[in-house]
């Protein structure tokens, strides 16, 4: 593999796996609904690009943390539109701030995770969209 690639690989696990940080929801929120119906309703919800930064990590917990936010807001009735910067957290925050990563040369998920969990994240779209108060600062793969 060559080295730009191998960059890319930037998960880097603790070596004690530790469990995700508790969820806030009850059990009884998600009874009776199966994953494709989540899915049909996740249509202003995004996918975001790492680019050729080892951020998979940061890019993968953002994500995840969007989506949540995301799709409990089409719960409550209130979707948010696809462009809509206030409805994205950043990777680029995570990237630069959380603690034990090593930006574009990797982190660990749950570090990450537990970071935004505790201290909290920034809004921030992807590098095409350009707003939000921390973008992404890399353009999409293959653009570069």
């Amino acid at each position: 593999m060559e080295d730009k690639h191998l960059k890319m690989l930037g998960v880097k696990l603790s070596k004690t796996l530790a469990p995700p940080p508790p969820r806030n929801e009850s059990k009884e929120e998600n009874k009776g609904e199966g994953k494709h119906i989540r899915r049909k309703r996740q249509t202003s919800c995004t996918d975001n690009d790492q680019s050729s930064c080892g951020s998979c990590w940061a890019v993968a917990v953002s994500s995840a943390f969007t989506d949540r936010y995301c799709i409990s807001r089409m719960k409550a009735g209130n979707p948010p539109a696809f462009n809509d910067p206030t409805a994205r957290f950043s990777a680029a925050d995570m990237l630069s701030c959380a603690t034990y990563t090593s930006g574009c040369n990797g982190g660990d998920p749950y570090n990450a995770w537990l970071w935004t969990y505790t201290s909290g994240i920034v809004t921030g779209t992807d590098y095409t969209w350009a707003t939000g108060c921390k973008p992404y600062p890399f353009p999409p793969h293959g653009t570069n």
